[in-house]
């Protein structure tokens, strides 16, 4: 909670990347590739996205049925119980 808080770390990345990758960009060569805020900040991957609360293939296929099938004209869930 308190990471992704107002004075979280969340909140200083979204806020410092863009400017930090923007003055890069500006004093780069214009013949080499734009800094992405990634680059310049690598240890924020382990933050942004974490490979182990990612759903896998089939949680997300079985999400996606889920989804499909709940939208359609009389669905009750009481037909799917066991």
């Amino acid at each position: 909670m308190y990471a992704d808080g107002m004075l979280g770390n969340r909140a200083v990345f979204d806020s410092v990347a863009p400017l930090t990758s923007g003055v890069f960009n500006y004093i780069r060569p214009p013949s080499s590739p734009a800094y992405k805020p990634e680059q310049i900040f690598p240890w924020i991957n382990e933050y942004w996205s974490n490979p182990d609360l990612e759903p896998t293939t089939q949680e997300k296929v079985s999400d996606s049925l889920f989804t499909f099938i709940s939208q359609a004209k009389g669905y009750s869930q009481e037909r799917f119980r066991k």
